[in-house]
This record gives C-alpha cells, structure tokens and sequence, in this order.
C-alpha cells in the first residue's frame, strides 16, 4: 500500500493494509503469511480501495469485512496504474534502474529474500548481498523509499544503496528500515 500511498496520493492518504490481508485471498495471497504485491495490485484494479479510517488495521487474519465498511473512497485504480507496479525482485549490478523508478514515480514494492539471516537479523549498515537463490527465495515484500550512489573505487564501478521500509515494526533494522 506504500506504493500506492507514495504515488497516487502523494502520501496523503493512509490505504488500509487490512483491506489486503483480509479480503485478497482469491488472488492467491495468503494474508498474514505473507503475499506478493503484484497480486494485490491485480485485487486494487478491482475493487475499491478503503482507507484504513475506513477498515482499521487490526494485525491478524480475518474474514473481508468489504461489503460491511460501506462506500470507500473514491481512490480506485484503472489500467493507466498498471506503471504503478512494477515488483523489483532483483535489480542490475548497479541498481541503475530501481534508482530511476524512485526518482520519477517515488516509493516502490519491492520483492525480496527476508530468510537470509543478514536481513532477519539486521541491526545496521548496509546489506551488500546479490540476489542469491533467485525468484524461487522471495517471500517478503517491503517498500523501498530513497537511494544513494556510491561513487566508483578500486574495488567496483560505483552502485546505488537503497533505503527500505520493512512492516517488521520500529524495533527491527534501523528504526523498521534497512
């Protein structure tokens, strides 16, 4: 919902991550246990999307409570958002072209591997990793936010870090972002 908060509203509306969990199941997500937001993107060209005024997060599984919450607003997506989302699983060598994502359309949902332990035990720094073990690894979901280039050395040709939000809460990496 980041995504979409970012770069549909300019992050002026909070959309209701329960809405997901709850009520996006026949997309072969599996609500808290996890999901890919391309998915979810196909349920939000669907439906209408609540505000989580509207369907208030409630941090467990539970049945839609859709057609109980009334009208949602009038945010809905039609095929011109489908630039909305892109799922970056695995960038280039230099990050090149997820950088120009966040710099032209802002906050992006981003696929990644979370078993590793260097991201289930981050505490810091940087994770410098490649996409080890390819699609078949990913099952997390988080949102990336910012980069940074780091100029070229002796040891590569210069890449881009990038600053990512996780939904692990605050207590996790650097105040919930790695």
């Amino acid at each position: 919902m980041g995504a979409l908060e970012g770069q549909v509203t300019n992050n002026s509306t909070n959309f209701a991550e329960s809405q997901l969990v709850d009520c996006n199941r026949q997309y072969s997500n599996e609500g808290c246990n996890g999901g890919f937001p391309d998915r979810s993107f196909e349920y939000l060209f669907e439906h209408r999307i609540f505000t989580s005024e509207q369907y208030p997060y409630h941090a467990s599984d539970g049945a839609c409570k859709r057609e109980q919450v009334g009208p949602s607003t009038n945010w809905t997506l039609d095929q011109s958002y489908h630039t909305v989302r892109p799922v970056f699983q695995c960038c280039d060598s230099t990050g090149s072209v997820l950088a120009d994502w966040l710099w032209k359309k802002g906050p992006v949902a981003v696929s990644v591997h979370a078993g590793q332990d260097s991201f289930r035990m981050y505490s810091g720094g940087v994770i410098n990793e490649n996409c080890l073990g390819g699609q078949d690894l990913i099952d997390h979901s988080v949102l990336a936010v910012g980069y940074e280039w780091i100029a070229a050395s002796d040891l590569d040709e210069g890449h881009y870090v990038f600053l990512v939000k996780n939904s692990w809460g605050s207590r996790w990496g650097e105040q919930g972002f790695v």
